[in-house]
């Protein structure tokens, strides 16, 4: 079976893409997940991620996954 490579969010912007080559120059970029659609089989990488902080380290919760709906650079909504 042949591997599929995961589709970028589709959006009406390049802003990551821009902004992770300007991050490359640092060895950093954003942090993107992949979503899957198990109805359809489709894979895509999913909007960039916000890191969350833990504000009391000796509370040992996990801390949530944060997903943008929105570009959080240029505001372009990106699809469900």
């Amino acid at each position: 079976m042949a591997k599929s490579k995961a589709e970028k969010p589709t959006g009406s912007c390049n802003c990551i893409d821009q902004v992770n080559a300007q991050l490359r120059g640092s060895n950093a970029k954003l942090s993107q997940g992949l979503q899957i659609d198990f109805k359809t089989g489709k894979s895509s990488m999913s909007p960039p991620m916000l890191v969350a902080e833990k504000i009391d380290s000796k509370i040992k919760k996990r801390l949530p996954s944060l997903l943008c709906s929105f570009c959080p650079f240029c505001g372009s909504k990106y699809p469900e």
